[in-house]
C-alpha cells in the first residue's frame, strides 16, 4: 500500500487559504460561493471526521489483543464510512460547474485523496483477509496507522474548507454592514 503524506497536500491548502480576501475580489467578477456545495462539503466534513474517529479506533485494536472479528467489524464500519464520503465527493463534483473558485479548489483537492485513501482502506481488508493471525506486526499496523493519520488529514483539510467559507461569508458580511470595499 502507498502511504500517501497528506501533511504535505495540507500544508499547500493552508498556504491557500492565507490568500488575503481582497486579492480574491480583485482578481474581477467571481461566481458567488454555492449554497449547494456549501451544504455538500458541511455533510463531507462530519463523514470525515466519523470516519477518522472509526479508523483511529481500528489503529488502537492493533495494539491490544484483539480478534481478527472485531478488526473485521471495525473496517467494515470504516467501509461504510468512506463509501458514505465517496457518494458526498462525487455528489461535490457532480456540483463544481455551480461552485466558486475556492469550492472547486476543495473538491480538486478532496477528491483525489478520498479515492486514494478508499483505496488503502481496501489494501488494508486485503491483507486481512489474507493474515487473520498477524495483527499486530507489519505491515498490517503500518496500513491501519496510516489509515487513521490519512482520514484524520483529510477531515482536517475538509474542514478547514468548511472554516474558510463561514470565515468568508462573515468577512461578507461585515464589510457589507460597514461599507467597506471588499
Amino acid at each position: 500500500m502507498r502511504v500517501v503524506n497528506l501533511r504535505s497536500w495540507l500544508h499547500l491548502t493552508l498556504a491557500a487559504l492565507l490568500i488575503p480576501l481582497a486579492a480574491l475580489s480583485a482578481a474581477g467578477q467571481q461566481r458567488p460561493d454555492s449554497a449547494h456545495v456549501t451544504q455538500l462539503l458541511q455533510q463531507a466534513r462530519g463523514e470525515a471526521a466519523r470516519l477518522a474517529t472509526e479508523a483511529d479506533a481500528l489503529s488502537s485494536y492493533t495494539r491490544s489483543a484483539v480478534t481478527w472479528e472485531s478488526h473485521s467489524s471495525q473496517i467494515q464500519v470504516i467501509t461504510d464510512h468512506i463509501n458514505q464520503l465517496g457518494k458526498t465527493v462525487e455528489s461535490l463534483n457532480d456540483a463544481k460547474g455551480e461552485a466558486s473558485d475556492w469550492q472547486q479548489q476543495a473538491i480538486d483537492h478532496v477528491t483525489p485523496l478520498a479515492q486514494e485513501l478508499a483505496s488503502d482502506i481496501q489494501t488494508t481488508i486485503n491483507h486481512l483477509n489474507e493474515n487473520k493471525t498477524r495483527l499486530r506486526s507489519a505491515p498490517y499496523t503500518e496500513y491501519v496507522k496510516a489509515n487513521a493519520e490519512n482520514s484524520q488529514q483529510l477531515a482536517n483539510l475538509i474542514r478547514d474548507y468548511v472554516s474558510y467559507g463561514q470565515a468568508k461569508v462573515k468577512y461578507e458580511e461585515l464589510s457589507d454592514k460597514l461599507g467597506t470595499p471588499r
